[in-house]
């Protein structure tokens, strides 16, 4: 017998026999040690196609009149808020005319829902915003943003006075379809 193993301290000896284990236990087994770490092609997944037979038509929601017409007036005070922010921050002019073209939308929305003489006032407003929104085409040195800012203060304020929701509960149409 060899001498010079048995010469080793146990702990050693140990050490060496758990390695030995491992790897003998880690290279054999039921796979060729090449064939354990290719990495194994994906497999295909097969999609189910469902058909539908027969689509469901919902009918159309009806709003009244009302909820329409506080939600459009609602949506005209925060849409106003954002461009006084906007102009008083110097935000870009794109913006700002975004800001407009929203406001001018939340009058188009509210045209259907009151009589024609506010219509005519609505379409008044417009053109207002129109002339707001056309002095932002020029070039900034071109123009002058306090008198902007004080002219939208002043549309905003026609708004408010002669559209509040309390003076137009009359003038409102009764039922609209949803867009």
């Amino acid at each position: 017998m060899n001498r010079s193993f048995l010469c080793v301290p146990v702990s050693k000896r140990v050490c060496w026999g758990l390695v030995l284990i491992v790897l003998g236990t880690a290279t054999l087994g039921c796979e060729p040690l090449r064939k354990k770490f290719v990495r194994k092609k994906k497999k295909e997944r097969i999609r189910e196609v469902i058909p539908v037979l027969e689509p469901v038509e919902y009918p159309r929601q009806e709003y009244s009149a009302d909820s329409l017409y506080r939600q459009h007036y609602s949506l005209w005070k925060v849409w106003f808020k954002d461009l006084m922010v906007a102009m008083a921050e110097g935000d870009s002019d794109k913006r700002i005319r975004h800001i407009l073209g929203e406001l001018t939308l939340q009058l188009r929305h509210l045209q259907p829902l009151v009589d024609e003489s506010k219509r005519l006032a609505l379409d008044a407003l417009m053109e207002e915003l129109g002339k707001i929104g056309q002095a932002y085409e020029k070039p900034a040195a071109l123009r002058n943003d306090l008198i902007l800012r004080n002219k939208a203060r002043a549309l905003d304020r026609t708004f408010r006075e002669g559209f509040a929701y309390s003076k137009m509960k009359e003038s409102l149409s009764p039922a609209v379809d949803a867009e």
